[in-house]
């Protein structure tokens, strides 16, 4: 288990396409730059589920995707 990011809650993680390589990102999305915060690669469902372990984060019936 990780420590969220300071001021970040469940709510602000989104997924983005991934600019290399295809595929998306999971992370924390830091507003107004639209940048991520630990964006790490998500390919499955398996993967989302984990970010959200990672940071004891309860997982939302939505994640944006952006």
């Amino acid at each position: 288990v990780e420590e969220t990011p300071e001021g970040f809650r469940a709510e602000h993680v989104v997924i983005k396409r991934a600019l290399a390589g295809g595929g998306n990102v999971i992370g924390f999305l830091r507003t107004p730059t639209g940048k991520l915060e630990r964006e790490e690669l998500c390919q499955n469902d398996a993967d989302i589920q984990a970010f959200f372990d990672r940071y004891s984060l309860k997982r939302p019936d939505n994640i944006p995707y952006k």
